[in-house]
């Protein structure tokens, strides 16, 4: 069905290989739920390992961070997660190829990525890339020592994927982080999306209409929304607000 074109892995590298992300975008809660995402397509793809990478618009390597992945001993390690795919493949990836099959060359098998990866019994993978329509792209990665038969065609595996690329993508490119919100800003959101108006929630919190409507406005700008809807949902989805509280 799809066409796949054979690679060869040629590095590990990433900035931060810390608890599998990078952190600096994502909410902490959003980061687990979507590690634990990863961790159900890799199942579903019957390997162990999954990674998730950006693509630049104009680059001819992975990004400099992997923003997902769930390989175990990195931090124990002077490895990291970009540059895992050769140029070659990257651009195939970037060329809109539906997906990228490559496998461990043996010429790897000194060198300190190669033994690496042969202690993880990584020996081959499936890289699948996605596009956003604010031209983000990233590139969902499989790897074992081999894939489950089928894997590169799995309609519910290639779908799932797009769903975590591209709640990624939405995470990582978010206007500000989690943590820019302020503790007032949170409030009002979170008795918006209890269903209060902004007198509601200014009784609530005893501040004045306007005061409420001043962090309602700045809230959305954060989070570059459109309107108060929009900017609940987002918060929302990035983990910030928590209903249960309400």
């Amino acid at each position: 069905m799809n066409q796949h074109v054979s690679s060869n892995l040629i590095g590990i590298r990433t900035p931060d290989t810390r608890s599998g992300c990078n952190g600096k975008m994502m909410h902490q809660s959003q980061r687990n739920a979507l590690l634990r995402r990863l961790r159900d397509l890799c199942a579903l793809a019957g390997c162990h390992y999954g990674m998730v990478h950006r693509l630049g618009p104009h680059d001819q390597k992975l990004a400099r961070a992997g923003l997902l992945h769930n390989i175990r001993g990195l931090e124990h390690s002077a490895l990291t997660t970009a540059d895992l795919l050769d140029s070659q493949t990257i651009a195939s990836l970037k060329s809109g190829m539906p997906n990228v099959s490559w496998k461990v060359p043996e010429c790897r098998s000194g060198t300190v990525q190669g033994r690496f990866l042969a202690r993880l019994h990584i020996a081959a993978g499936l890289s699948v890339p996605f596009h956003n329509a604010l031209g983000g792209q990233a590139v969902v990665t499989f790897c074992d020592a081999a894939l489950k038969p089928g894997a590169p065609d799995d309609a519910i595996l290639l779908a799932g994927a797009q769903a975590l690329a591209f709640s990624v993508m939405e995470a990582d490119t978010s206007p500000h982080s989690a943590t820019e919100l302020s503790v007032r800003e949170r409030d009002c959101l979170q008795w918006a999306a209890a269903g209060k108006t902004a007198l509601d929630t200014a009784l609530i919190l005893q501040l004045s209409p306007h005061t409420v409507s001043q962090y309602l406005a700045t809230a959305m700008v954060k989070l570059g929304a459109v309107n108060r809807v929009q900017a609940v949902a987002k918060a929302i989805r990035l983990g910030l607000l928590d209903l249960t509280q309400i």
